[in-house]
């Protein structure tokens, strides 16, 4: 006897009485609960129901997945970003392929909505990258807690051998600020009132730095509304009632405390230290402090000089969505880069991308850089000025490199290394016999287009 085939279908913009059950689901599946959830969306005043998506089976809704659009800026360019999240399926519909459903939908629907590429975070790698995202590894850099107050507890030490240990830590914590007493520093909690000014300086230490986002005014006041805001401390540094710096930590388990977000001003970066001093201090419980931390950053050095290790952060997984578009809204960028590039300034050059699904083409001549981007049969060409005749067969008129559309999007978040692709062919034109050459041409070409990022997309903008 045949068993009936259930109705699966596919849907957004959930109404209000769907979204209680979407929440119910997420309460059941996750255990940070229903109001996590609820929460989240309640406070976000440009939620749009198109983001909220879910699988029926039989009329009754049985998995979800949201999408978060988020702005984030790869240099000057800002990329239409879809924040993949709150994934559950209710334990009596899973093994039905629902959230794949779910993400194949969606893949198509952002690609409509203009969307350049895709994240999210996940440990289930092996479930997402069969429907096309792919693990991009970060690093963590880990610092004993105890070892960076040991190193600056000397002062305080002399000052009182008796003194009792969390008094001492506490000494630890305001002696920088003693000393920079006569330059009005001080340290305060975080208030509703300092967001405009955290907003700019924000804006200020984040100009043109690739992963990070562009929040607006409305963000910023939905974001301290969320639950992730609620369980973490932020503090904030001020010389003579100006905002230099502010940091936001937050408990882990295992007794680890994680920097989520540590700002300033790029003029006073001399003067910040005492803010993290604090924020150690705010989770001296915690016996390391864990944080991701761009390599321009102040506290980057000192990490190491602390003796930090690291750890690999597997989570974020990266899909490209619309290629061209992604090369479109990129174009000036890339075209400023290889502008002010010295070497390559004045050259004239043909070079071929080519991933598992895009062939992408780079011609440069006269200081203008024209970009095609072909898949599926389809061809979009990006130019800053009228079309030429150029042979656009990257195969045939320059080098080509094959890569992988995982490794193309490190090199735009985190700029090019020289062992991430294989230059394989070269045409007359270009002009190099031995293979060396042309991987050496390639590398350079490369390197100019993909320079490396000070890449940042913050734990505080999670979703």
């Amino acid at each position: 006897m045949s068993t009936p085939q259930s109705n699966i279908t596919v849907s957004n913009h959930a109404s209000r009485e769907q979204l209680e059950r979407i929440f119910d689901i997420l309460g059941n599946v996750f255990s940070v609960g229903r109001a996590f959830f609820q929460e989240r969306l309640d406070n976000e005043p440009t939620y749009d129901p198109a983001n909220t998506w879910f699988a029926t089976v039989d009329g009754v809704i049985a998995s979800t997945v949201q999408i978060f659009p988020m702005p984030l800026r790869a240099g000057q360019a800002v990329l239409k970003v879809g924040g993949m999240g709150s994934v559950g399926t209710d334990e009596n519909y899973q093994g039905k392929g629902l959230a794949s459903r779910i993400l194949s939908a969606q893949t198509a629907w952002m690609e409509q909505q203009g969307y350049h590429l895709s994240m999210l975070l996940a440990s289930r790698h092996s479930f997402y990258s069969r429907s096309g995202w792919q693990l991009l590894p970060e690093t963590m850099l880990v610092l004993n807690n105890s070892a960076y107050q040991a190193s600056n507890d000397t002062a305080s030490t002399q000052a009182s051998a008796d003194t009792g240990s969390e008094k001492l830590a506490h000494m630890q914590t305001q002696a920088p600020l003693q000393a920079n007493a006569a330059e009005g520093c001080s340290i305060t909690p975080f208030s509703l009132e300092h967001i405009e000014e955290m907003s700019k300086l924000y804006d200020r230490f984040n100009a043109n730095r690739t992963g990070s986002y562009v929040r607006n005014k409305t963000y910023w006041n939905s974001l301290v509304k969320w639950p992730t805001w609620k369980e973490a401390e932020c503090l904030l540094l001020w010389q003579q009632n100006k905002l230099i710096a502010y940091g936001i930590i937050a408990h882990t388990s295992n007794k680890q405390a994680i920097l989520r977000e540590f700002i300033y001003d790029p003029q006073h970066e001399a003067d910040v230290m005492p803010l993290f001093a604090a924020l150690c201090e705010l989770r001296k419980d915690a016996k390391q402090i864990l944080a991701k931390l761009p390599g321009d950053h102040m506290l980057f050095p000192h990490f190491k000089e602390q003796g930090s290790g690291s750890i690999e952060l597997n989570v974020a997984m990266w899909k490209i969505i619309d290629g061209a578009g992604l090369f479109d809204v990129m174009h000036e960028e890339l075209q400023n880069r290889l502008q002010s590039n010295q070497a390559l300034s004045e050259q004239s050059f043909e070079l071929g991308l080519q991933t598992e699904k895009l062939s992408i083409h780079f011609s440069y001549a006269d200081k203008q850089l024209q970009i095609t981007v072909s898949a599926d049969e389809s061809q979009t060409s990006m130019e800053s000025s009228s079309s030429t005749d150029t042979d656009t067969d990257a195969s045939l008129n320059g080098i080509t490199v094959d890569t992988s559309e995982i490794t193309l999007i490190k090199w735009l978040l985190y700029g090019y290394q020289a062992d991430d692709g294989k230059a394989v062919a070269a045409s007359d034109r270009a002009g190099f016999d031995a293979e060396s050459d042309l991987e050496e041409k390639a590398g350079a070409i490369l390197q100019a287009l993909f320079p490396e990022q000070p890449y940042a997309f913050y734990i505080t903008d999670y979703f």
